[in-house]
């Protein structure tokens, strides 16, 4: 541990990222961990998102950090919304048995940062066969769920003919209305454990994909976020649908536009794990969501040790008390000024 703070101290203070930057990080991008599953399927360009967080667009872009440690450089990104930010990439990605303070000096200036724009809580979807998984152990981080992710190719390449299923009669999917997200926000607080709904919040602009329908109720949905190389569906099933869900899930296959598949399953929806193997999909790799609340930095200006006292209600003989107790400070101190012999010059 001493080794660990010794080079932390000797090492250059991690900046801000500016365009100056933009050919290291470059170069440092293509050999980054990523920590967010969704922006791995968007494919969202470090490059880009640096940029736009540089340039101070609310809600646009992506902070980024570098940190200069002699030869060799560092850089990470963090997305923040709300109270809750999210490490998305440090780069490069850890090593074994490389000393992991530059990585460590990274995370611990993002959770800073995250706590002077007003996060509570910084997560971070770290690959459980990475050193990064270590590194954020050391930063003080707690898994809160594990997570695999489950992947099916499209149709052709899988060789099955979703398209011959029939439906089930009272199942119904069909596409999310903003008429459905009280009831599904509902649904969310009633079926993910509290301690997941702390680090991951049902989503902030709106629920996406496809809502299943059982007798004209809403009994879970298929939370869906596309990007370029494919889709990655997030599951919210009412309990009543475990003998249903190999039937939500073929109906869902052909409306989801013959693309690869990615089906995220946390730690408490393992019961959709043989429904999904029986339909082509296999586990792909496994995260642990990990989580650290943040200091959030107030700024309070005091001007007089009395400052707390001027908005308290006192009665009438605390308040004659102060006063006198004030006025005879300032005489003595006058006083005191008046009589005091000048110093010879």
């Amino acid at each position: 541990m001493t080794h660990i703070v010794r080079n932390l101290t000797c090492m250059n203070e991690v900046k801000n990222f500016t365009p100056m930057d933009l050919a290291l990080l470059r170069r440092l991008a293509g050999r980054g961990l990523s920590l967010d599953v969704a922006m791995i399927l968007k494919d969202a360009h470090p490059l880009e998102t640096a940029l736009l967080g540089a340039m101070g667009l609310p809600g646009r872009g992506q902070p980024t950090y570098i940190l200069r440690d002699g030869e060799s450089s560092f850089a990470s990104q963090m997305q923040v919304e709300d109270s809750l930010a999210r490490i998305t990439m440090i780069a490069p990605e850890p090593e074994l048995k490389v000393p992991i303070a530059p990585w460590l000096a990274l995370v611990e200036n993002m959770i800073r940062q995250a706590g002077r724009r007003h996060a509570k809580i910084i997560t971070a979807e770290v690959p459980v066969a990475s050193a990064g998984f270590e590194i954020f152990r050391r930063a003080g981080f707690t898994v809160y769920s594990r997570e695999s992710i489950h992947y099916r190719s499209s149709d052709e390449e899988a060789g099955l003919e979703t398209g011959d299923f029939e439906g089930s009669g009272p199942l119904i999917l069909q596409p999310i209305e903003e008429t459905d997200y009280v009831r599904l926000d509902a649904l969310y607080s009633n079926t993910v454990p509290r301690l997941v709904q702390q680090v991951a919040p049902p989503p902030s602009d709106g629920w996406d994909g496809l809502a299943i329908m059982q007798n004209n109720r809403l009994r879970g949905c298929l939370y869906v976020t596309t990007g370029k190389r494919g889709a990655l569906i997030q599951p919210f099933l009412h309990p009543e649908l475990y003998d249903l869900v190999g039937e939500v899930f073929r109906q869902a296959l052909p409306m989801l536009d013959n693309q690869p598949l990615f089906v995220r399953l946390r730690a408490h929806q393992e019961w959709l794990r043989n429904a999904l193997a029986d339909l082509g999909f296999v586990e792909y790799t496994r995260f642990a969501l990990m989580a650290r609340h943040t200091v959030i930095k107030t700024e309070t200006h005091v001007f007089s040790p009395l400052t707390v006292l001027e908005h308290m209600a006192l009665p009438g003989n605390i308040e004659i008390a102060l006063e006198t107790a004030l006025a005879k400070r300032e005489i003595a101190l006058e006083t005191a000024l008046e009589t005091r012999e000048p110093q010879e010059v």
